[in-house]
């Protein structure tokens, strides 16, 4: 009997996220995408970032062309499935059809810097900083990067730095700490 509870119950939740991920009229989709990823974040939050996951895919599924539920899908399995190979591949296949999605360059940038591919992460991070240097927390990591791991491109790291510290002047204990 409790076997059969829980098959109705999966059953249940999976046309729930079917249901979700149907198309809305035009006029919502923003709100209907938008809404869909909160739903699949506050799923996670309660533990079940496998239908968190699965309702992503849908979207991205019902509503194709919007690189914002797969950015979603590589951010979920690389902090809540601990998937990083994964997160990286869709990283990558997004970012050739979508080069200047911003919170994918970077999230795939985070990726190649916790890799210690620090060349990647820099391309990635610079990139982004040529499309939008406001971009948030972008020039505090770009700037400790190239400071921390380019020595010889040092010099480069002081706009992004002074920016940082303009922003958030509890920052600049950070950089005096590390003695940047």
């Amino acid at each position: 009997a409790e076997a059969n509870h829980l098959a109705t119950s999966l059953e249940q939740e999976k046309e729930a996220v079917t249901e979700e991920a149907t198309p809305q009229p035009a006029e919502n989709k923003e709100e209907s995408i938008a809404n869909l990823i909160q739903r699949a974040w506050d799923l996670t939050d309660s533990g079940e970032w496998q239908t968190a996951l699965d309702l992503l895919k849908s979207g991205a599924e019902a509503y194709p062309g919007q690189p914002d539920l797969i950015y979603h899908q590589a951010l979920l399995l690389s902090t809540e499935a601990d998937d990083i190979a994964s997160a990286e591949t869709i990283l990558d296949h997004q970012l050739e059809e979508y080069p200047d999605h911003q919170d994918s360059l970077v999230l795939r940038g985070e990726l190649y810097y916790s890799a210690s591919d620090f060349e990647q992460a820099r391309g990635h991070w610079e990139n982004l900083a040529d499309q939008n240097a406001d971009y948030p927390d972008l020039a505090q990591e770009l700037g400790l990067l190239l400071a921390k791991e380019f020595p010889k491109d040092r010099i480069l790291a002081l706009p992004h730095l002074e920016k940082a510290i303009k922003a958030d002047s509890e920052v600049a204990e950070v950089y005096l700490h590390h003695g940047l």
